[in-house]
């Protein structure tokens, strides 16, 4: 009579000691804690920041957002500033001189403007 030995050379199939775990055992044991899912969604969220302040620095060392960029908008929107008060200045000069009918309504103005 032949002992029962484990070695798997004399059997054809191999029978483990212990029992196989279900797949329904297996995903009730791997669920998370809550804590680790606020953990990983945290590191989540840190990663994403950290790209997006990453991206910013990129974006801002390029040459768009340079001293000379902002310093040549600004003036291109002062210069367009002054345009548009000296075109309303001349509108709002030339309708006082149609209500008024003052032909000397320049010379009017200046003098306020010397006193």
């Amino acid at each position: 009579m032949k002992t029962k030995q484990p070695a798997l050379a004399e059997r054809l199939e191999y029978v483990p000691e212990r029992p196989i775990q279900r797949r329904a055992e297996a995903s009730k044991s791997q669920k998370l804690h809550p804590l680790e899912k606020f953990l990983s969604l945290l590191i989540l969220v840190n990663v994403l920041l950290t790209m997006g302040a990453v991206f910013l620095c990129y974006r801002l060392s390029s040459s768009v957002f340079t001293v000379e960029y902002l310093r040549r908008t600004m003036l291109e929107t002062q210069q367009e500033i002054w345009k548009l008060n000296t075109d309303l200045e001349m509108a709002t000069n030339e309708k006082m001189q149609e209500l008024l009918g003052n032909a000397n309504y320049s010379y009017s103005l200046s003098d306020i403007g010397q006193r």
